[in-house]
């Protein structure tokens, strides 16, 4: 099966929702504070999955490259695009004001993530 590739769009887009996610980082800090095995082996798991990801995707922003092939393991690659989608659809469900004090470009990015999300794992099928 050839590996999936993206436009600088759709990479750009997946790369914002992954500095996102990255952002809640501290949440693996309170699971294990809280004694929350499962939860914390979960957590370092996806934030394994976004490293993976950053490194097919590059950690540069922005950059010139035009497009990106996806060369990483389809399975770490549909548990990210899995946890990321979900992220894309919470951030689609926030409310309309609280859009406007956020980073409109979020919604934008959630929308393009959940379709390449879509996209690529139909791929891998």
């Amino acid at each position: 099966m050839p590996h999936p590739q993206l436009d600088r769009k759709q990479r750009n887009a997946l790369f914002n929702l992954v500095l996102l996610e990255l952002s809640h980082m501290d949440d693996l800090a309170i699971a294990i504070e809280n004694c929350d095995e499962t939860k914390a082996r979960q957590l370092r798991q996806q934030l394994e999955n976004y490293f993976r990801l950053l490194d097919n995707l590059g950690w540069q922003y922005p950059t010139n490259q035009e497009s990106f092939v996806l060369t990483m393991d389809q399975t770490t690659l549909r548990a990210a695009l899995q946890s990321l989608s979900d992220q894309a659809i919470e951030v689609l469900q926030m409310d309309v004001e609280e859009l406007r004090f956020t980073a409109e470009r979020r919604s934008d990015d959630a929308t393009l993530v959940l379709s390449t999300a879509v996209t690529v794992l139909a791929m891998a099928e």
